[in-house]
């Protein structure tokens, strides 16, 4: 058990995220839940310094991958236009939740399968325990 830098709670070691921040003299470790992380994470992004990160990581993506970025705003735009109409449920767990449209291969824009938060990193999880990698 380890305690969170910043709630002071304890923890399994496993569950929380590992940081290190490299002093002059040595590196120093702390850990920090995932509620703390997050809550930081989103004081940062409202910063002037995060906002520019967001943006300049976000362009780097889409030099990245054209191909996904294009499937997105085909995807996008398809539901604002109503071509494609988003379901309420998730496909896999059944559960009315927020949900994403999954994309298994982005040469097929419309095909998606639709997947709440947990199901859609659950479905990228086994992506990529297994190297299947997305088309």
């Amino acid at each position: 058990m380890k305690d969170c830098l910043f709630c002071k709670k304890q923890f399994p070691q496993d569950t929380l995220m590992v940081h290190a921040v490299h002093g002059k003299q040595n590196e120093i470790i702390y850990y920090c839940c995932r509620p703390c992380r997050a809550k930081r994470a989103a004081q940062y992004r409202k910063t002037k310094i995060g906002r520019q990160k967001i943006v300049k990581n976000g362009k780097a993506s889409i030099k990245r991958h054209p191909e996904r970025n294009k499937a997105r705003v085909i995807f996008a735009n398809a539901i604002k236009n109503g071509e494609v109409i988003k379901p309420k449920s998730c496909e896999a767990c059944k559960q009315i939740k927020r949900i994403d449209g999954h994309h298994e291969d982005y040469s097929k824009p419309l095909l998606v399968m639709w997947l709440c938060r947990q199901c859609h990193a659950d479905r990228h999880k086994y992506l990529k325990a297994n190297n299947i990698p997305l088309k």
